[in-house]
């Protein structure tokens, strides 16, 4: 308690009335105090901030190994996602070239003996427009050279040699007519044969096309073959290259989702008004109305029957269980899936033709209220009506291929999310390590505080403890000398 007229400072004076001087024998007391509880208070700042160090450094080395578990994570599922689907090309890749071989196999026979019939006939037809036309007789030579013998003046033999003239000339004319209709035969079977080559030509070009697209899969799944061998093996160019995939895979895959949302945004404001129709505008669930908690339903079951549809076909593979169906059975579900889809896209149009005219309903009603209001319509009010109906038919089913985005989307996520999960720890742990330094750095400069607040003891200390080092050193000189 204060006593009468003291104040709470003249309470703590060891001298009243004399402040400086009680003030100064408090600094000397806390001096004595702080020198005499120097190691122990060092001691305890280093045990204090030296503990941390070592929890912080545990916690790194905690934080490093969940780092290194989640690499190895990641790795194991860039390799197992590559794996499975490189082994998926190789599949198609081979079903590919099983299916042309098949094809191509089937039809050889057919193509071999079109192909040996048509050469047979060529080699005919050739070996007949290659025989020679008609050689003139030898005596022709006998009688032209009869003929060139001079008359000499003689009627005789000038009549003779006329008859003879005409005679060869005649022969001579007979022989170039014969020759010439050989070459008009050799000309026809020629030009029966240019068909046939050019549909040999055709079958050949075909079969050459043929081998080059077998070529071109073969080295395809070549390719994709060594890919595979560099995934299986683990090697470090396969894993850089199915990160860099996953990121371009989610960037674009997070593109093509938020284009459909904003289609599904479109949809939902197209169906909203004439559902509120059909289930009425009274009641709400969880404080959403009912209509647009219909709206969404029907939303989310075209979708969702748009992935049962895609996983029946075997496009995604987000439900494994559907591809090991029976072939038979896949078909009746695709079938019964799209005759749904086509009913509900169909039911959709209807009433999204109908939004117009429940918008000019009410548009009606309030012009009966409002007598100012303009009553006039326009003759090309269906065309937006029936503008809508066409989105509403088809903006459902292209929506269905959104889940092939988002297929994408949640395997490039995922490997995604590990990387970046796997880069903040890594950051974590060097905030931490640079937290456990700067726990030694604060023990050492709390240590050094303390120090300069007790320099004046320790300075009085280290000049005793010279002298007396020096003291004694000249006793032991002394008592050496004294001892020679």
């Amino acid at each position: 308690m204060l006593g009468n007229g003291s104040s709470p400072v003249t309470d703590y004076l060891w001298l009243p009335g004399q402040p400086v001087l009680s003030g100064l024998i408090w600094v000397l007391v806390s001096l004595a105090i702080l020198y005499v509880a120097r190691l122990p208070a060092q001691r305890l700042i280093s045990i204090v901030f030296g503990g941390c160090n070592r929890l912080l450094r545990l916690l790194v080395k905690f934080l490093l190994g969940v780092n290194a578990r989640l690499r190895q994570r990641n790795r194991e599922v860039l390799l197992t996602r590559g794996r499975e689907i490189y082994q998926y090309k190789l599949e198609k890749g081979f079903v590919r070239i099983a299916d042309q071989l098949a094809d191509d196999l089937s039809a050889w026979p057919s193509l071999l003996r079109e192909m040996r019939e048509q050469i047979a006939r060529m080699d005919g037809e050739v070996t007949s427009a290659s025989e020679q036309p008609p050689q003139p007789p030898e005596w022709l030579q006998v009688v032209d050279a009869v003929a060139q013998i001079p008359a000499h003046g003689s009627t005789i033999i000038a009549k003779i040699l006329t008859d003879i003239h005409g005679t060869l000339k005649s022969a001579m004319e007979k022989s170039l007519i014969e020759y010439r209709q050989a070459n008009r035969n050799r000309y026809a079977l020629l030009n029966r044969i240019a068909p046939q080559w050019r549909a040999m030509d055709t079958q050949l070009a075909q079969l050459d096309k043929n081998v080059t697209l077998l070529a071109e899969r073969a080295q395809l799944i070549d390719t994709h073959m060594q890919t595979y061998e560099q995934i299986r093996q683990g090697a470090d160019q396969a894993i850089n290259a199915l990160t860099r995939s996953a990121a371009s895979s989610l960037l674009l895959s997070s593109f093509l989702l938020l284009i459909a949302c904003a289609g599904g945004i479109v949809n939902f404001q197209l169906l909203a008004l004439p559902l509120s129709e059909v289930v009425g505008v009274h009641g709400d669930l969880f404080g959403v109305p009912s209509h647009n908690v219909a709206t969404a339903v029907v939303i989310f079951l075209q979708l969702i029957l748009g992935m049962f549809l895609l996983e029946a076909a075997g496009v995604t593979r987000l439900l494994p269980d559907m591809a090991l169906m029976e072939k038979r059975k896949r078909r009746r579900v695709i079938t019964l899936i799209m005759l749904a889809l086509l009913v509900l896209a169909g039911l959709e149009s209807l009433l999204v033709y109908t939004r117009d005219g429940l918008l000019a309903d009410s548009m009606a009603l309030n012009q009966l209220l409002d007598v100012r209001a303009d009553t006039r319509t326009s003759s090309l009010d269906w065309i937006p009506a029936l503008g809508q109906a066409v989105i509403g038919f088809v903006l459902p089913l292209l929506l269905i291929f959104s889940v092939i985005a988002f297929e994408t989307f949640i395997y490039a996520a995922r490997t995604v999310a590990g990387m970046f999960l796997s880069w903040l720890l890594d950051v974590l742990a060097m905030l931490v390590r640079l937290l456990a330094s700067l726990m030694l750095l604060f023990a050492r400069v709390l240590n050094a505080s303390y120090d300069l607040l007790i320099a004046l003891p320790l300075y009085f200390e280290r000049a005793f403890s010279q002298k007396k080092l020096s003291s004694s050193a000249e006793k032991k000189a002394v008592i050496a000398e004294s001892d020679e």
